[in-house]
């Protein structure tokens, strides 16, 4: 059975037994600096959660959990963070469907459109629909603190350091 965030309860520490949600991760998940990996998804409705991975060696490329990836989550727990945030939580990793194949529509970074025409000069990650989208994801959503051309653990550290 399909089942969305305004279905679930934040009130409760849930497993929805025989459910799976579909997500799409919304910025570029946090790896390697925190104890679990963290990000930002989004689900059927357009709702949005916190989402953590509680697996210390995840063996699949970062890609499958970047910005615009698609996943399903099957049983999913739906409980808060100690700071009292709901969210997803994925202690067991058969748990995800990756839905990656490589050739999915990318997503405008800043407005989600599919397709966007312009891709980030330093990064190569973030792509965007206009110029315009662009220079807001820079100045609103301050993408200069995630933009290197590679994540590694030291960039993992700037980024948090700058939130």
């Amino acid at each position: 059975t399909d089942i969305t965030f305004k279905q679930m309860d934040p009130t409760k520490y849930q497993v929805y037994q025989d459910c799976l949600i579909n997500l799409v991760i919304m910025e570029d998940s946090i790896f390697d600096y925190l104890p679990c990996v963290h990000s930002v998804v989004r689900d059927d409705n357009g709702d949005f959660q916190y989402m953590y991975l509680n697996i210390k060696e995840l063996n699949i490329p970062r890609e499958c959990l970047g910005f615009g990836a698609k996943i399903t989550i099957f049983n999913p727990y739906f409980c808060s963070n100690v700071e009292g945030a709901p969210g997803i939580w994925i202690e067991n990793p058969e748990s995800i469907f990756y839905h990656w194949t490589g050739d999915e529509k990318p997503l405008c970074r800043f407005c989600w459109m599919e397709n966007p025409a312009h891709t980030c000069s330093n990064c190569k990650r973030a792509q965007y629909c206009s110029r315009e989208c662009q220079s807001r994801d820079w100045k609103l959503l301050k993408h200069k603190l995630i933009c290197s051309p590679t994540l590694t653990i030291e960039t993992d550290e700037q980024i948090l350091e700058n939130i």
